[in-house]
C-alpha cells in the first residue's frame, strides 16, 4: 500500500513541477513513473492539462512511445 501511495505522488509531483516551469525535474519524475508503471500516468498522460507545457518536447513523445501510446 505504501508503494502505491508513493507512485501516485510521483505523477502529481511531475504535474506540479511542470506548472512551476521546472521541466527537468518533471521529466525525471515522469521517467520514474514510467519505470514504476504508475497507473495515474497511464490514465492521465495524454489528457491532463497540467502536462500541456511538456507536449511539444521530444522527451514527452519518447515517454508516450515507451508506453505504446503514440
Amino acid at each position: 500500500m505504501e508503494k502505491a501511495k508513493k507512485g501516485n505522488n510521483i505523477y502529481g509531483q511531475a504535474c506540479c513541477y511542470t506548472q512551476y516551469g521546472d521541466t527537468k525535474t518533471a521529466f525525471c519524475l515522469l521517467d520514474k513513473a514510467v519505470k514504476e508503471r504508475n497507473v495515474w500516468l497511464t490514465f492521465m498522460v495524454k489528457t491532463d492539462w497540467m502536462l500541456d507545457p511538456l507536449r511539444d518536447n521530444p522527451h514527452f513523445h519518447e515517454i508516450l512511445r515507451t508506453m505504446h501510446l503514440e
